[in-house]
């Protein structure tokens, strides 16, 4: 439904989109990925990973 994206980095790891102008930067976090599983995992689903995505406005937006 949207643009596609091609991320070089292949290992996990998670990202900022800027909903303004659509920035995608990569952000260096820890992340306990756990509890989205079991819930997956409760709801019959079978995960295979988790993603982080965080939203908002870059600091060009932001402070534009």
């Amino acid at each position: 439904s949207g643009p596609t994206l091609w991320d070089p980095r292949t290992e996990p790891h998670h990202h900022l989109a800027c909903r303004q102008c659509g920035r995608i930067e990569d952000v260096e976090a820890d992340f306990d990925a756990g509890g989205p599983i079991e819930a997956a995992r409760r709801a019959g689903f079978e995960p295979e990973g988790v993603e982080l995505l965080v939203s908002g406005l870059c600091a060009r937006c932001a402070h534009g």
